[in-house]
């Protein structure tokens, strides 16, 4: 593309003369900008593309970077790699952050905000996938809220957010409904019991078992007895 300034002093003051569409600030530092939405800027051995107001080239059609118009259909930043014609990283003009060895229109893998609190992993064709932190398929947040129950039976189904509950059967035998262990690999509940009666707590999962059965029972008496379990992402098992 033709260069943004003439031969200084032509424009009086020292000042170059600038082609149309560009703004010369004298600075410090001094500043040559395009400050048009129609003509874009490319850097390398190839003519600019349209909708993309940077491009930067390595050699012939080797695209190194590239910022594209802020469109939802258009990415914002594109990465190849020297010598290939696969995009190997892009943002969008939604915010999609995508990366793989797929070709320019098709990524091998993207990671978005699909909902409030949720981070999805997918191919863009094979749907949404698994993301592994560390190994795991799901992270959970640590709240560490405690549930204090003093009523017999109350039934109390466990929360998202309850970490220790806290379990008072003086009155009679309590039940509980833990949550489904199935996307919840890794999860961790204690149930601890304050009184010293002989009721039972009985933990009953909404899915899957609890140690290779429907149901578990935390017995009671003097020694106030406490129970961990976690899930393996299909039942919940005694720690």
């Amino acid at each position: 593309m033709p260069h943004p300034t003439q031969p200084a002093g032509s424009g009086g003051g020292g000042s170059p003369t600038l082609l149309t569409g560009w703004t010369y600030d004298a600075g410090p530092p001094a500043t040559v900008r395009l400050t048009t939405l129609t003509n874009i800027v490319s850097v390398g051995n190839n003519t600019g593309v349209a909708n993309r107001k940077f491009s930067v080239y390595n050699t012939g059609t080797d695209l190194g970077v590239s910022v594209a118009t802020l469109v939802s259909t258009d990415n914002a930043l594109e990465t190849f790699v020297f010598g290939e014609t696969n995009l190997r990283w892009s943002v969008n003009g939604s915010g999609a952050t995508r990366w793989g060895a797929g070709g320019a229109s098709a990524l091998d893998t993207r990671l978005y905000r699909s909902s409030a609190n949720t981070l999805t992993v997918d191919d863009s064709v094979g749907g949404p996938g698994v993301l592994r932190v560390l190994g795991q398929t799901n992270t959970q947040q640590r709240v560490h809220a405690f549930v204090g129950k003093t009523f017999a039976d109350t039934g109390y189904v466990v929360a998202a957010a309850d970490d220790t509950a806290f379990w008072n059967c003086g009155g009679g035998s309590c039940t509980t409904t833990l949550p489904t262990p199935v996307g919840a690999g890794g999860r961790e509940l204690v149930f601890k019991r304050t009184d010293t009666s002989a009721n039972t707590l009985t933990l009953t999962p909404a899915a899957g078992q609890i140690e290779g059965a429907a149901f578990y029972i935390v017995v009671g008496g003097p020694g106030r007895a406490s129970v961990t379990v976690r899930s393996d992402n299909s039942n919940w098992w005694i720690i």
